[in-house]
């Protein structure tokens, strides 16, 4: 695994952007429980904690693609460096209103600014690692794109394992607004360094000739789908967790739990990038599905907190294989120049699927306890194999690479059904 990982950080210039991305990604997963300990350690009201943290959420699902857009079209630095201005400016503003008591519509608006202006340092980073080693340009004896795309599932993870706990330790040994103000830090240090750093980095512009959304891609409609259901698992799983620990009396190992279920997919995603896969990626994107599928089971079966524990380490390990095959189809079939809209859908979709996860497992919880809300996350693991199965063959027409006379850039790139003998049809 060490020999992978290491030939791919080894080919210059790589390093830094992969740890300035990683900065950059922090916020991801400290903006929303330091906006919460901001609002409730300044203001004091959960209702208006959870209006900004759903405020800012929806308007980042919302816009992910669009941002992704933009950068295929003007780059990497002349989008993302405006973006992360805007957004810490935004990030400022709602740190003033908490501080001042400012009106409440105030602050959601500068909520929803902030998530209209989130820069999407993940879906940036898969386009580098794209750019460098798809095509003739790869590096002598570089590793497949599959093992980058591996490395930043598992950075994602790791993400979502040190994000809220440095969020909390700075709101609790410092002040309610710490946790918030050092999101803001990484944020502005993390996407400035990146959108700076030379070598290595901002692929080319590359105006696309058709100004659509790559939704018109009939496999890219189905992954897209599918992340929904696989953000609905997530949302409900986590949400879940801390009631069914809450329930059993043992509030306190719900942070444990969560980060039990991102460790099984940290693990998993550095396996899956270590391996040769044959094959194409379709097939083992389905099978992914289905194992994601049967690791629900011993969560939704688990009668106590340490089986609970066990499941969710089960699971985790069954969602990176879905969550890095569905960046692998949106290589494949996204044309090059669309590349970075394409990764930021799967932002888009997983995080429609969060809210819909958590607000599903919230209402069943109320009603039923949260041992039932479980099966919310069954049912989303059911919908995701129903809705990729019957598709295998769209998402199997990946994209083949068609070199035009008179270039040396990234070959253009058509669906391999409409070529024949050779020849683009």
């Amino acid at each position: 695994m060490s020999n992978d990982y290491g030939k791919l950080l080894s080919i210059p210039y790589t390093k830094g952007f992969v740890i300035t991305g990683l900065v950059g990604r922090l916020p991801m997963s400290m903006l929303g429980i330091s906006g919460i300990l901001l609002v409730t350690s300044t203001v004091g009201s959960y209702t208006l904690a959870g209006m900004l943290s759903g405020s800012l959420l929806l308007a980042q699902s919302l816009t992910a693609a669009q941002r992704g857009r933009l950068v295929d079209r003007w780059g990497q630095r002349r989008v993302l460096l405006p973006i992360v201005l805007a957004h810490t400016g935004a990030l400022t503003a709602i740190l003033l209103c908490c501080l001042l008591h400012g009106p409440e519509l105030l602050l959601l608006a500068f909520g929803f600014v902030a998530g209209t202006t989130f820069p999407s340092i993940g879906a940036l980073v898969r386009s580098r690692w794209t750019d460098i080693l798809s095509g003739p340009q790869a590096p002598p004896g570089a590793p497949a794109l599959s093992v980058a795309l591996s490395l930043e599932s598992a950075i994602d993870e790791l993400v979502y394992i040190l994000g809220p706990l440095l969020a909390t330790l700075l709101a609790t040994s410092i002040t309610g607004a710490a946790g918030f103000v050092g999101a803001m830090a990484c944020t502005l240090i993390g996407g400035v360094l990146f959108a700076t750093r030379k070598g290595g980095g901002d692929p080319h512009p590359r105006p696309a000739a058709d100004s659509g959304s790559v939704l018109r891609i009939g496999g890219i409609r189905v992954v897209a789908a599918v992340c929904v259901a696989l953000g609905t698992i997530l949302g409900a799983v986590e949400a879940t967790i801390v009631a069914y620990t809450k329930e059993h009396g043992h509030t306190g190992l719900s942070g444990p739990i969560v980060a039990a279920f991102s460790v099984g997919s940290l693990i998993a995603g550095l396996g899956y990038g270590s391996r040769t896969w044959r094959g194409n990626a379709a097939n083992r994107f389905v099978l992914a599905i289905a194992c994601v599928l049967v690791g629900m089971v011993p969560v939704m079966l688990a009668p106590n907190i340490g089986l609970l524990t066990a499941g969710v380490v089960v699971a985790g390990i069954a969602l990176a294989p879905a969550l890095i095959g569905a960046h692998e189809l949106i290589q494949e079939l996204v044309p090059a120049e669309k590349i970075t809209e394409g990764y930021s859908w799967v932002q888009t979709t997983v995080g429609l699927g969060l809210g819909i996860g958590v607000s599903a497992a919230g209402t069943v919880t109320d009603r039923y306890g949260a041992h039932t809300s479980f099966l919310i996350a069954g049912a989303a693991a059911v919908l995701a194999v129903l809705m990729s199965l019957p598709f295998r063959r769209v998402l199997a027409r990946a994209a083949t690479p068609v070199q035009y006379r008179g270039t040396h850039r990234r070959a253009a790139w058509v669906p391999r059904h409409a070529i024949r003998g050779g020849q683009v049809r």
